[in-house]
């Protein structure tokens, strides 16, 4: 379901809303525990390399990108079409 996009647009009501729900997220099918626990690695090793390397002050970490969930892909789309709406009012394409 994280990914899914048709899904995510079936659940929508007829506002264009989400259902309430107290979950921050959903669970991401294609990344497990495994994935997640070495993106977080990765980072803190990040961290250690800057600490380890006798640098000053706070590291820079780059954030691992995590994968989209259906409800991004779904808002990127929607503002996507608006865009193109309104750049056709404009007499642009």
């Amino acid at each position: 379901m994280a990914t899914d996009v048709e899904l995510y647009e079936s659940m929508l009501d007829e506002d264009g809303k989400p259902p309430p729900s107290k979950a921050q997220a959903p669970p991401l099918t294609e990344v497990g525990m495994t994935e997640s626990m070495l993106m977080a690695i990765l980072e803190q090793l990040q961290a250690i390399a800057h600490y380890t390397s006798q640098n000053t002050g706070k590291p820079k970490i780059t954030p691992v990108p995590r994968p989209e969930t259906a409800a991004a892909e779904y808002r990127r789309r929607q503002e996507k079409i608006a865009e193109q709406d309104l750049l056709g009012l404009f007499g642009e394409d």
